[in-house]
């Protein structure tokens, strides 16, 4: 229930588009080279130049805070751990797993953490509160909600909820988020009921006191499939909803102008974890499970399965941003009232840490 709970609050700050201790480390395995090859003598005279010893990177201890629990969003950070690529790169990582999912925003924007994971619209709504935090790399590349009906309830399209009771939590961008849809879809959002069912929201869809309800298919979809239940999923990011970041690691401003280097070593590490997430995802489910062992093993293989190929999706690369994602979303909050100024894109998120290549 804990479980649930949790993802019903994410998906809530997802519809703005739309107790596991870290793993140690483990020593990184001695890699072994190929002989140097023969140098021929220099000729007399030439001094012989003599390389710079190379510096040894020191530890630096950072703390990232985590959104919720631990589940497959977070899979590349353990398995960046158990690889040993955090040690490699001289980062010494505390995760730190909250009680409330704004508690990444709070203590990274007030400069009590360096690095923690949210979400595109909250960064958006800080930023037009001026709370100084960047988004630093996109976990995944597009909207991952999606509107949930039961398969007999033949709702196949938004125009289909007319008619319907929707499951909303209460927040405020629920409403703004289901007009846009609708709209797209030719459909009467007065002929739908809001019914505020708080966090409860997958226990009132399977109880049948509510038809339609927004949710995360990758997690709490595939656990309700698992227990039996016919689902059928409407993509948000399918109706005109402004594709978006669903979840983003942040840093602040302050942070950053201080360690880039440190910003830059642990992005490194994170993503060379999300890059093998997403290239083994059957060893990564593993990995997962080997740190936080309380998951369902099926929930998270089949979760892995999925999200492992929406780490990168269509990017180049892992963890890239876009400013044509960023613009075109936020004027969407400005639009529907939730955030009540323009943002500067350019201070809103950065590719300047992530690794080249």
């Amino acid at each position: 229930m804990v479980a649930i709970r949790a993802i019903a609050f994410i998906v809530s700050l997802a519809m703005l588009v739309s107790c596991a201790p870290s793993a140690t480390p483990t020593a990184a395995p001695t890699s072994t080279s190929a002989p140097a090859p023969t140098v021929p003598p220099k000729p007399a005279g030439v001094p012989t130049p003599t390389a710079a010893p190379a510096k040894p990177v020191a530890t630096e201890k950072v703390t990232l805070v985590l959104d919720w629990f631990p589940n497959t969003n977070h899979t590349g950070l353990y398995v960046a751990g158990a690889k040993g690529w955090f040690a490699d790169e001289g980062i010494e990582i505390e995760i730190q797993q909250p009680s409330d999912p704004s508690a990444s925003m709070k203590l990274v924007g007030a400069n009590n953490a360096e690095f923690g994971i949210s979400y595109q619209p909250a960064v958006e709504i800080a930023r037009a509160q001026d709370v100084p935090v960047v988004s630093i790399a996109a976990l995944l590349q597009h909207n991952t909600a999606a509107y949930t009906a039961k398969s007999a309830k033949s709702v196949k399209r938004p125009k289909d909820f007319e008619g319907r009771k929707f499951g909303t939590s209460g927040l405020a961008q629920i409403e703004p988020t289901l007009r846009t849809v609708m709209a797209c879809d030719n459909g009467d959002f007065t002929k739908v009921e809001m019914v505020n069912v708080g966090q409860r929201l997958s226990p009132s869809l399977l109880a049948d006191q509510v038809d339609v309800i927004s949710m995360l298919p990758a997690w709490e979809g595939v656990d309700l499939e698992l227990k039996g239940n016919k689902l059928d999923f409407l993509p948000q990011r399918d109706w005109c909803v402004p594709d978006l970041y669903t979840i983003v690691f942040i840093s602040s401003e302050k942070t950053l102008a201080a360690k880039p280097e440190v910003a830059r070593r642990f992005l490194s590490a994170v993503a060379k974890g999300y890059e093998y997430a997403a290239a083994n995802p059957v060893e990564a489910a593993e990995i997962l499970m080997k740190a936080a062992p309380d998951l369902d093993r099926e929930l998270v293989k089949r979760s892995q399965a999925i999200l492992s190929t929406q780490y990168k999706a269509d990017a180049p690369r892992w963890g890239v941003q876009t400013a044509e994602r960023w613009q075109k979303h936020a004027e969407w909050m400005l639009q529907n009232k939730l955030i009540a100024k323009p943002i500067d894109i350019a201070r809103a998120f950065t590719n300047d840490y992530l690794p080249k290549s």
